[in-house]
């Protein structure tokens, strides 16, 4: 499954497995959390839909256990990248 991305008011489908929702446009990761299955990750959704936010759901991508490169942006200028690791549990909820 490819990124989906899920305005305000659009309704919202997901897939089994696991998933990651997140706002489409974001920092640090506020807002972000991963989900074993649908269920609790279209609560999460919801919420972000509810704030007035583009919803983003992905799978989870097991290769970001190794690392992942993120680029910063100031003015719309790439300031600088940098690699990071996953730091957001598996939400049981």
């Amino acid at each position: 499954m490819p990124s989906q991305f899920f305005a305000t008011g659009e309704r919202l489908q997901l897939p089994d497995g696991e998933i990651m929702v997140k706002p489409a446009v974001g920092a640090v990761s506020i807002g972000v959390l991963r989900f074993s299955g649908p269920a609790a990750a279209l609560s999460q959704a919801a919420a972000l839909q509810a704030e007035g936010r583009t919803v983003l759901a992905q799978p989870y991508d097991p290769c970001v256990e190794k690392g992942e490169t993120a680029l910063a942006f100031i003015g719309g200028r790439q300031s600088h990248a940098f690699t990071k690791g996953p730091i957001l549990p598996r939400e049981t909820r």
